[in-house]
């Protein structure tokens, strides 16, 4: 018997203490995370908060190749802003 997986945008929440918050470390971080969620949770799409003022945050996600949505996100029960996505 075939199964369809459907795939799924995973949302990435990225809760660092302050002194993790730089480009480097974030960098290091996001790299992990695309080599083994799309697979361990069956995503086709990636996507974690990034606020115009996180500037270590955004640089870092720039680096590794992630784009800013140019739509917002919509969930179960609000619109949510200020995300970044990566494509597998």
């Amino acid at each position: 018997m075939k199964f369809r997986v459907r795939r799924f945008t995973g949302l990435v929440r990225l809760d660092l203490r302050s002194d993790y918050e730089q480009q480097a470390c974030i960098v290091e971080i996001m790299r992990l995370i695309e080599k083994y969620f799309f697979d361990l949770f069956y995503c086709e799409k990636l996507a974690t908060k990034g606020f115009s003022n996180a500037t270590g945050r955004i640089a870092a996600l720039k680096e590794v190749g992630w784009q800013k949505s140019e739509s917002p996100l919509v969930g179960g029960y609000d619109t949510y802003f200020d995300y970044w996505v990566k494509q597998r």
